[in-house]
């Protein structure tokens, strides 16, 4: 009587599910069984590749931040998906960011770049590479890090005007909500500080997938 192997479920055909899923197949197909159980109609989670007018649009996951060493760039390569010329895509961005960034503020007044902008740029985008270097303390969530960071950038200078401080404060609140999107987290207040230093960004260009992200899903499913 041939031995019952033992069977896995995994509970969601996300990309994490069908990942793992991979995973355990390669490394013992012949030791047990795996399962993947999905409650929708669809494979890929939040991965789905739509068409409209012509053109493929992403309602979902649409960009690989960074290619040099990323599994996500690795398996689209496999499954043939980066063959098109990303150029000729209209919505692709191929000219890099600008060198100078216009900020406005409400009521249509310009915000000095050299004078205001940047330095509150620099100012998260240095604490945010601190956090992810393990490097800073508090016992706080990320956004009161960040709005203390910005209290001690303020306190060191001498006194600024009331109306400068609130643009700067309103600077830094552009700068929190995107990394609310980044981390489609509700309220950065929730993210631990401490966690942040497990972040990592794979170098090289961020780009999107010219055949659709569903070309991943779709590998994932027949590996």
């Amino acid at each position: 009587m041939a031995e019952k192997k033992p069977r896995i479920v995994i509970v969601g055909a996300g990309i994490a599910g069908l990942s793992a899923a991979q995973q355990l197949c390669g490394a013992g197909r012949d030791k047990f069984e795996v399962v993947v159980v999905e409650a929708g109609c669809r494979a890929g989670g939040r991965v789905y590749t739509s068409e409209f007018a012509g053109h493929r649009l992403e309602m979902g996951a649409t960009w690989v931040q960074g290619i040099v060493g990323s599994p996500v760039y690795a398996m689209a390569r496999e499954a043939g998906a980066l063959r098109e010329e990303a150029a000729d895509l209209p919505y692709e961005r191929m000219d890099g960011f600008p060198d100078s960034v216009l900020t406005v503020a409400e009521g249509g007044d310009v915000v000095d770049a050299d004078t205001v902008a940047k330095p509150i740029e620099d100012l998260y985008r240095g604490m945010m590479k601190a956090a992810r270097a393990g490097e800073a303390v508090g016992g706080v969530g990320v956004e009161e890090y960040l709005r203390r960071g910005l209290r001690a950038y303020q306190a060191a200078r001498p006194v600024g005007s009331k109306e400068l401080e609130e643009v700067e404060e309103a600077l830094l609140s552009m700068h929190i909500n995107r990394e609310r999107t980044d981390t489609s987290a509700d309220d950065l207040g929730d993210l631990d500080l401490a966690a942040e230093g497990e972040y990592r960004d794979f170098p090289g260009d961020h780009v999107t997938i010219p055949s659709g992200y569903t070309r991943v899903v779709e590998h994932l499913v027949a590996a």
